[in-house]
């Protein structure tokens, strides 16, 4: 690989996080963007990503050792020389192909003019000292912010966690969030061993997901996309979590179905395929942007019974008139249960968005259930676990809708999933062999 992709790479990463930073933007947009624009190289867009991704993964973990090594205190090393540290210091710690004088030289390239010597004598301070003695442990004032700057997260959550869940579970969440997610596809209109058979017949390694029946790993990514069972719309990305949800809506054929907040389509484009062409799928969502998503992917599969709709679900009487057989809410939510695979939300959330996105969430789910058909079924989803975004939602709920009772999950979903239900809900915990969280409740309109 050359030289001028390698530092196109570095340039991108540190592109993104200062967009990050700076306009709170999501990464992965910003460095789709970025390719875009560039023309990037799949090996500049492959090695961006991993930085991007990593520093934001292990961002506090950084900021301490940077932080040991630094003459200067880390609240006064200005935002972009700290990016620029974090981008090499991740460099040096995580990334054996690459050697610590190319790390420490090509951060100094991109730092500003006026920090270099500082940012190169303090990458340096550190790899001096880790040959020397090895990394020391993370030691901090308690056990909870040891915990928390170890898998670097903020104190907050580690403590809400162990609140919830106990020290050793919330230690697994938290882990499991530092650890890159495995490429998942769901497959359409085919076997899965058939497809695996294509995938492996291209050079990919393709395996079964362990609980939804019909997912794969594969990877290398970027060769599975250019594969004939995607080409040709028999695979498509969708985590193993979002699978398990459909799964749980249990679509029939024929149904007429709404999917709420349904951008950018996974669950949409599953359940068209379970409705099959005598049933239809609504899909909504408040970003019409979005809902280009939704088509994009519904045309690839050759899905022609799915129609989208803009509109805000948080408001009675923009919902669709029904009745409809099956509805899904996949709601808005603080997405805790993605830090794998979206590594910044961690620093975006805030404590006080749970119970704020919990008044929301409860506002869609009462305007959803009234479009439902009697004997319907409902289910609510979202992809984190804080319990106001999950058990009271549900608790609420049940309270001020007499004519609903829960479904328990087990009673719906394949034998491989039921070892993900607790309390007759869908509850994924990352680390429980899916590296993600998830929350769903089915309920059934009497």
């Amino acid at each position: 690989m050359t030289k001028q992709a390698k530092e196109n790479a570095r340039r991108i990463a540190f592109d993104a996080l200062t967009a990050v930073r700076k306009r709170d933007a999501f990464v992965g947009r910003v460095l789709d963007a970025d390719f875009e624009r560039r023309d990037a190289t799949s090996y500049e867009r492959r090695l961006s990503v991993t930085l991007a991704n990593g520093v934001l993964r292990h961002r506090r973990w950084l900021d301490w050792h940077i932080d040991r090594v630094s003459k200067m205190p880390i609240r006064k090393i200005e935002p972009a020389v700290l990016d620029a540290l974090r981008l090499g210091l991740f460099q040096i710690t995580h990334l054996d192909n690459v050697p610590d004088h190319v790390a420490v030289n090509e951060t100094v390239a991109l730092a500003p003019q006026r920090a270099r010597g500082f940012v190169n004598a303090t990458l340096k301070t550190f790899v001096r000292e880790r040959d020397a003695a090895g990394l020391p442990p993370i030691a901090c004032d308690t056990p909870v912010e040891t915990l928390a700057v170890r898998t670097s997260h903020p104190t907050w959550l580690a403590e809400k966690w162990i609140a919830q869940f106990g020290m050793d579970d919330a230690a697994r969440i938290l882990e499991a969030d530092c650890r890159e997610p495995e490429p998942v596809f769901r497959i359409a209109h085919k076997a899965r061993e058939a497809v695996i058979a294509e995938l492996t017949a291209a050079n990919c390694e393709a395996i079964p997901t362990t609980y939804s029946p019909v997912g794969i790993i594969a990877r290398p990514m970027e060769r599975v996309l250019r594969t004939p069972p995607f080409e040709m719309g028999r695979l498509t990305v969708q985590g193993e979590a979002s699978q398990i949800v459909t799964l749980l809506l249990d679509p029939k054929s024929g149904q007429r179905v709404l999917d709420l907040c349904a951008a950018p389509g996974g669950k949409s484009t599953h359940i068209a395929e379970l409705v099959g062409p005598t049933g239809s799928v609504l899909a909504a969502d408040l970003q019409p942007h979005r809902l280009e998503l939704v088509t994009r992917n519904a045309k690839r599969l050759g899905l022609k019974n799915i129609e989208t709709r803009a509109l805000d679900a948080s408001k009675f009487d923009e919902i669709p008139d029904g009745p409809f057989e099956r509805v899904l809410v996949d709601a808005p939510c603080s997405s805790l249960g993605q830090l794998a695979k979206n590594p910044e939300t961690k620093w975006r959330v805030d404590p006080s968005d749970p119970p704020r996105l919990s008044h929301l969430q409860n506002q869609i789910l009462k305007n959803a259930a009234s479009r439902l058909l009697a004997g319907g079924r409902l289910v609510f989803a979202v992809c984190t676990l804080t319990d106001e975004e999950t058990h009271q939602v549900v608790e609420a709920f049940l309270k001020e809708h007499a004519d609903f009772a829960k479904v328990a999950a087990e009673t719906i979903l394949p034998e491989t999933c039921r070892p993900l239900v607790h309390d007759g809900f869908l509850c994924i915990l990352p680390g429980e062999g899916i590296n993600e969280g998830f929350f769903a409740a089915a309920f059934e309109k009497r």
